[in-house]
């Protein structure tokens, strides 16, 4: 409830500026399910497919120095004990001199959903609270929904490669040591980090 109020504090504040540019939040931006598979262990792989308009952009999980992490609601699914959200590699944005991270054009959001009741179809319906940019920032909410067939198990590619698109974890990537160092400098702090990795040919592909 605090971060949908926070949201909604935000659009009141980015009005002006949603008026001057004359930018709807459903002409920037649109969202589908795709149904995706069935998978061995009884969960289902889904997508959340995000369009957006030319010239615009979104934000990943960790949205950088300025930016709206996007928030889910499932809670207008049916047969559904828990969403997973896996996110794709993003990109550094630059953004009025701060750096954001997040997604142009358009992406596929990896769902791993877990079923109440193993066995059954799931209907999931959500709405996703999201932060959209191009010269101005405006906050965006679009609603969801599609049926996840249980019989269904030939994997979709669109999820599929968004799912082999995730950045690698530590041991994945097989990150032995990690130090950072901070220092003073003329306009704020230094921040140099080392890490130590095997050579890459020896990395897991992407």
């Amino acid at each position: 409830m605090i971060k949908r109020v926070l949201l909604l504090a935000l659009a009141l504040l980015a009005s002006p500026l949603h008026a001057q540019s004359g930018a709807q939040p459903g002409e920037v931006i649109t969202a589908r399910i795709l149904p995706g598979w069935r998978l061995a262990d009884g969960t289902h792989m889904a997508g959340l497919e995000l369009s957006l308009a030319p010239g615009w952009k979104t934000y990943w999980r960790a949205p950088g120095d300025a930016g709206i992490p996007p928030q889910f609601d499932w809670r207008g699914s049916a047969n559904l004990a828990g969403v997973e959200v896996l996110w794709p590699r993003p990109r550094i944005i630059d953004q009025a001199g701060l750096k954001s991270i997040g997604y142009k054009e358009k992406v596929t959001l990896p769902l791993h959903v877990k079923p109440r009741k193993s066995g059954g179809d799931v209907t999931l319906r959500g709405v996703v609270d999201l932060g959209v940019c191009e010269d101005i920032c405006i906050p965006a909410m679009v609603e969801v929904s599609g049926r996840l067939d249980r019989g269904v198990s030939r994997p979709d590619p669109r999820v599929a490669a968004a799912l082999a698109s995730q950045p690698l974890t530590a041991r994945e990537a097989g990150v032995t040591h990690v130090s950072c160092q901070i220092t003073p400098a003329k306009d704020g702090m230094s921040i140099t980090a080392r890490l130590s990795l095997p050579p890459p040919a020896a990395l897991k592909p992407w």
